[in-house]
């Protein structure tokens, strides 16, 4: 009678644990496609950023690159003016140039500069965006998938240990009971050499 209780129980226990697997598993399942779409909108948004990133700086290389033509062309009308109105005006005149070009060459630098100085600040935007990408990535991922051996195993494996406690372990101290119960009976004494 005991081995069928702990058969019934195990095979109940192998059930519950396969029923436990498979809500695990399904769970899991829903998880796992949760981060997948999370990890895809991630991505699609390091790129859009990216993209608008490049493009901005592609922007702005343009409007310095515009900016200095503007400055050459500046340049040369006030070098035609000078000339045209100093009329060999000798030093002066020299001196004149120089400080136009003096001018220029200095805008020149401060745009070269500025431009230097967004593209690496569009560096870090794009890796401040690639980590916040990844870290978006990162969250909600589930872990490990659930394991039927191992659903499966601990549950007879705690079935198993429940079964030896009921039947095996407390079962002494039944007999014991019944032991002590008949050995209350008075037996004759014996009496030895007799």
């Amino acid at each position: 009678m005991c081995s069928l209780g702990i058969a019934a129980t195990m095979a109940l226990t192998a059930v519950q644990s396969v029923l436990t697997f498979k809500a695990q598993e399904a769970q899991y399942n829903a998880q796992m496609e949760a981060w997948r779409a999370n990890v895809k909108s991630a991505g699609e948004a390091l790129n859009d950023q990216t993209y608008l990133e490049n493009t901005r700086m592609e922007q702005t290389k343009a409007q310095a690159t515009h900016k200095l033509l503007e400055l050459q062309k500046e340049t040369l009308q006030a070098q035609g003016t000078a000339m045209a109105s100093s009329e060999g005006g000798g030093l002066s005149e020299e001196m004149l140039l120089q400080d136009i070009e003096k001018q220029r060459a200095d805008y020149s630098d401060a745009i070269a500069y500025n431009l230097k100085n967004e593209a690496a600040q569009s560096e870090f935007n794009k890796k401040a965006m690639h980590a916040e990408a990844e870290s978006r990535a990162r969250a909600g991922n589930p872990g490990p998938a659930p394991s039927l051996g191992m659903s499966l195993g601990l549950g007879l494996a705690g079935a198993a240990i429940d079964a030896y406690s009921t039947y095996h372990v407390s079962a002494p101290s039944r007999r014991g009971d019944i032991k002590s119960a008949s050995s209350t009976k008075k037996r004759p004494p014996t009496y030895p050499g007799i």
